[in-house]
């Protein structure tokens, strides 16, 4: 997966289910989300295998300004940075 990731002309990319051992390195994910993503991640016989997903560290980044954690701009840095930091400290216990 590192290589594709390498090229600077893309910013994102795609691969199948049936890949997921690629991403048996990935310990905490960040995404926007609810508890019904966390759900279709655990009932996924593939998905439910990655590492992250098996220890429960995931950030959900809720749809209210908290949100912008991933993107913030430089305005939203210090009003984000505290509430993000805690969910990924808490995120990152529940790591292996």
């Amino acid at each position: 997966m590192q290589d594709a990731s390498t090229d600077p002309e893309k910013f994102s990319g795609s691969i199948s289910a049936e890949q997921i051992d690629t991403l048996d390195d990935v310990e905490l994910i960040v995404t926007y989300g609810d508890q019904e993503l966390v759900d279709a991640l655990n009932a996924d016989p593939l998905l439910s295998q990655m590492p992250a997903v098996k220890n429960g560290a995931i950030v959900l980044l809720p749809d209210t300004p908290l949100g912008t954690a991933a993107n913030p701009t430089p305005l939203a840095i210090s009003w984000v940075l505290a509430d993000y930091v805690g969910m990924l400290a808490e995120a990152a216990d529940k790591a292996s």
